[in-house]
């Protein structure tokens, strides 16, 4: 779900269109954009920006050899030992959760993945972590962590989890200004850091590897990869206060 559109983008610096931008400019924003994106989704936990709705997920994903750290937390020993595993919509129900593990799965694409007695059970199997009843009585889950008995398994693709979780209809209707603003104060924010520190690298075309742009970090790219947005990530313990407040829907409990 787009927060804003680029055009829309543009008239926050008061341009009528994206296309005003010179080139540069362009590269600069689309960085700030996946950044925005990437702060936003760690301090709410809403990666697509959706409501409350049911999901169905394969855990863990693959990174190459081991599993992700976005959905796992883990101690690992080369491929092994995942304690936990991590829902990345928030909060999640409880009632609506179920969990598979099939050690022998690939991804629900296998004929017998997932059969029946692979089910396990909430409670002595695994546990979900920040379990609390709503004024409503609706019992969630804060943090969205599943605990195994023993350890998950960390094939990927052998633990199905079908769970309805995220911002409920009513919160994302109440407070989707809040979300506006608050992507649009960090937009800024980055934004003219980049302007500010690293104009010479964009005209050269290239920032370089690790190299620190204001509060933000890049991973050294291009600016042809750059313009796609890709490999950028932004630290959301580092964003303007004012925007922090903005989400405080989305993140103090007493909302929901």
């Amino acid at each position: 779900m787009a927060i804003y559109t680029d055009d829309e983008i543009a008239t926050l610096f008061g341009k009528c269109s994206f296309n005003e931008f010179t080139q540069i400019e362009q590269a600069q924003i689309t960085v700030a954009k996946s950044q925005t994106i990437a702060a936003i989704a760690l301090i709410v936990r809403i990666p697509d920006f959706g409501e409350q709705v049911e999901r169905t997920v394969y855990l863990p994903t693959n990174t190459g050899s081991q599993p992700s750290n976005y959905d796992t937390i883990a101690d690992y020993k080369g491929n092994e030992n995942i304690p936990a595993l991590l829902l990345q919509h928030t909060p999640v129900i409880v009632t609506d959760l179920r969990v598979w593990e099939d050690t022998e799965a690939k991804a629900g694409q296998g004929d017998d993945d997932f059969a029946d007695d692979t089910e396990l059970t909430i409670g002595e199997d695994f546990w979900l972590d920040g379990r609390r009843q709503t004024s409503g009585g609706v019992l969630i889950s804060d943090t969205g962590i599943l605990y195994r008995n023993a350890r998950w398994s960390p094939t990927p693709g052998t633990i199905k989890v079908t769970y309805t979780g995220g911002p409920s209809a009513e919160t994302m209707a109440n407070y989707w200004g809040n979300l506006q603003r608050a992507y649009a104060l960090i937009l800024k924010d980055i934004y003219y850091a980049l302007r500010r520190e690293s104009s010479a690298e964009f005209a050269s075309g290239v920032i370089k590897t690790g190299e620190s742009i204001g509060k933000y970090s890049t991973s050294g790219k291009h600016v042809s990869d750059i313009a796609g947005g890709w490999g950028y990530s932004a630290v959301g313990s580092n964003v303007p206060t004012d925007a922090y407040q903005l989400l405080s829907p989305f993140i103090d409990v007493s909302y929901r």
